[in-house]
C-alpha cells in the first residue's frame, strides 16, 4: 500500500531497543498505508539509523528539539513566565508537576530521594527563567511538528515521560490521536500497548476488575509456579556485576573511562558531552556507592528470619529520578514522606520493612538512610535480600508502582498503590491511596484478615495473573533488551498486530483489511 502523502505514524525511537525502530516504522507503515517518520532524541542517533543495517531508511527521521541546549547557551533572556502559564492554562496542569518533575536534570530539586544521582551540567546552570523557555520551545516545536507531520497514531516503547516526549503525550490527548506506548506487564517478558504514558490500557483494566471465578487450589499452585520476576528484575548476574562497580580498583578505571568519554564527546562536538553530567558528580556518586553500600552492609537486615513476629507492611523503595515514579505517579512524589506517614499509621503490632532498591545504591543524598534507621517502628532490609519472600511474610505491600504490588496481587497479599491510575485499581484485594488519603485504614485492613478472605484473596490473584498473561504478548522469543540482531517480518507482526488492533478510529486499517 503506498504511504499518504499527508498522514503519518511517528514512531519514537528508544536507544535501548534501537534494533527495532527502524524496520517496525517501515512495517507499520506497509500495513497501513501511512507515511512513516522515525523521531530520535539527538543527531547522533538519527546518523546511526541512517547508517543502520548498511540500509537507507527511505522514510524521514526527525530530531526532537533539545531543551538542554538552550539552558546550557543561556537562553535568550526572554521572560517566558506568561507563555508558560498560558500553556499550562492550555493543558490544565501546572509544569511543575507534568514536566519539571519527570525530568532528571531539570526537575532536580523535587527529587528528595535522589539527590545523590548525579548532577548534570545542565543542572548546574539551569535558572527558572531558563526552565521556563526550554519548556515553551519544546512545545512550540511539538506544535510545529504536529501541523508539518499530522500524525494518525503515534508509537513508542515505555515513552512519553521527560521535556522532551511529555508534550509529544499531552498533545496527543488534546487532540485525539492514539498514543501508543509498549510497555513492560511486570511479569517475565510479557507486554502490551499502552494507552499513555502512564501505563493506562482502559480494555486491561476492565479485563482486571470483573468478577474472578472461582478456581480450585490445583489452578491457583500451577499459576504461582508460573510467576516470574521482570525480564528487567535484577539477579545473581546483575548483583555480582554491582558488587563488582563498587571495587576500588573499578571505581578507579571507570573514573579515567569517563573522563576520555567526555574529552572525546566535547571532541566530536556531541550535545551530550556539554549538556550531560559533572565528572565530578559521578566520581562522587561512585564513591558514595562505595560508602552507602557498606552502611547497608553494617544495618541492613539480610537474614529475613530476623525480621520481627509481628504483623509486616512492606514497602519497597524505587529508583529516584526514574518514570516508574516520576512519571507514573505525578500526584504521589515523596518517598520519604511516604515511608514517615506509613510509620505513624501503623498499629502497635506491624513494622514498616523497607528495601532498598538495588541499582540506587549511592543515589539516595548523605544521610538518607541513617534518617530512616531512627525511625522507631521501621526495619531496613539490605538490597540484596529477596523481594518476594518478605511478600510472602507481608499482610500489606504498600507501593507507588513497584512491580512488587504486581507480584503480591497475584499472591494474594493486600495490596497499597500510591498510583491512581494503576492498572491493577479495580482488583478487589488492591487499594488505591489518594496522596496519603486512605493510609489511616491501615490498622483496620491488618486487622480485618481471616482465612476465608486470605483464600478469596489467592483465588482473585491466580486469576489476575491468568488474565495478564492471557492479555498480553509474550516477547521472550524476542531477546527484548539484550539484542542487537534485526526482527524478522514475524517478529513485527507480532508486535504489530495487537498495537493496530487497539486502535479505536475507524480511519485507521488493520493489518488484516489493508
Amino acid at each position: 500500500m503506498e504511504p499518504s502523502k499527508n498522514s503519518y505514524i511517528w514512531v519514537m525511537a528508544n536507544s535501548y531497543t534501537r534494533w527495532l525502530w527502524k524496520d517496525f516504522a517501515k512495517h507499520l507503515g506497509s500495513v497501513t498505508g501511512l507515511r512513516p517518520i522515525l523521531i530520535v532524541g539527538r543527531a547522533e542517533d538519527k546518523r546511526f539509523y541512517e547508517q543502520q543495517f548498511g540500509e537507507d531508511p527511505e522514510f524521514e527521521i526527525v530530531v526532537l528539539h533539545n531543551p538542554y541546549i538552550t539552558v546550557i547557551e543561556g537562553g535568550s533572556g526572554t521572560d517566558r513566565s506568561r507563555d508558560a502559564r498560558a500553556m499550562e492554562r492550555r493543558f490544565g496542569k501546572t509544569i511543575a508537576r507534568e514536566l519539571l518533575l519527570t525530568d532528571r536534570h531539570l526537575g532536580r530539586g523535587f527529587m528528595t530521594a535522589g539527590l545523590g544521582h548525579p548532577k548534570s551540567r545542565t543542572a548546574a546552570v539551569a535558572t527558572l527563567d531558563l526552565k521556563h523557555e526550554a519548556i515553551v520551545e519544546q512545545f512550540d516545536f511539538v506544535d510545529r511538528l504536529f501541523e508539518s507531520h499530522p500524525p494518525k497514531f503515534v508509537v513508542s516503547y515505555y515513552g512519553g515521560g521527560g521535556i522532551t516526549q511529555k508534550p509529544i503525550a499531552m498533545i496527543c490527548r488534546e487532540r485525539g490521536v492514539p498514543f501508543r506506548a509498549l510497555c513492560p506487564a511486570r511479569f517475565g517478558d510479557l507486554m502490551y500497548w499502552a494507552h499513555d504514558e502512564m501505563e493506562g490500557c482502559p480494555e486491561l483494566v476492565e479485563l482486571l476488575g470483573r468478577k474472578a471465578p472461582r478456581l480450585d487450589d490445583a489452578e491457583i499452585d500451577a499459576m504461582r509456579d508460573m510467576l516470574k520476576p521482570s525480564g528487567l528484575a535484577t539477579n545473581s548476574a546483575a548483583l555480582a556485576n554491582l558488587r563488582n562497580s563498587i571495587r576500588l580498583t573499578t571505581v578507579i578505571k571507570r573514573s579515567i573511562r569517563l573522563i576520555l568519554q567526555r574529552w572525546y564527546g566535547l571532541y566530536r562536538g556531541y550535545d551530550l558531552a556539554r549538556t550531560g553530567y559533572l565528572i565530578s558528580s559521578q566520581l562522587a556518586q561512585m564513591f558514595r556507592a562505595r560508602r552507602h553500600s557498606r552502611l547497608l552492609d553494617k544495618y541492613a537486615v539480610r537474614d529475613l528470619s530476623r525480621l520481627p513476629d509481628r504483623k509486616i507492611v512492606y514497602f519497597p523503595l524505587q529508583q529516584e529520578p526514574e518514570a516508574s515514579t516520576l512519571t507514573l505517579s505525578p500526584r504521589h512524589s515523596n518517598q520519604i514522606a511516604t515511608v514517615v506517614e506509613l510509620g505513624l499509621s501503623l498499629p502497635s503490632d506491624a513494622v514498616l520493612v523497607v528495601k532498598e532498591h538495588i541499582w540506587q545504591i549511592g543515589r539516595r543524598p548523605d544521610g538518607f538512610f541513617e534518617a530512616l534507621l531512627e525511625i522507631p517502628n521501621l526495619v531496613l532490609v539490605h538490597p540484596e535480600a529477596s523481594s518476594l519472600e518478605i511478600i510472602h511474610r507481608a499482610s500489606l505491600v504498600c507501593t507507588i508502582s513497584s512491580s512488587a504490588g504486581y507480584e503480591a496481587t497475584a499472591l494474594g497479599r493486600n495490596v497499597g498503590f500510591f498510583w491512581e491510575t494503576s492498572p491493577l485499581r479495580n482488583i478487589e484485594h488492591v487499594r488505591i491511596f489518594t496522596r496519603f488519603a486512605g493510609i489511616e485504614e491501615l490498622p483496620d485492613i491488618l486487622d480485618d484478615d481471616d482465612e476465608a478472605s486470605a483464600r478469596r484473596r489467592a483465588n482473585d490473584g491466580a486469576v489476575f495473573l491468568k488474565r495478564l498473561r492471557d492479555y498480553c504478548m509474550d516477547l521472550e522469543s524476542l531477546n527484548f533488551h539484550m539484542r542487537d540482531g534485526r526482527p524478522s517480518e514475524d517478529e513485527m507482526k507480532l508486535l504489530s498486530g495487537p498495537l493496530l488492533e487497539s486502535m479505536s478510529s475507524p480511519e485507521l486499517p488493520t493489518a488484516a483489511n489493508g
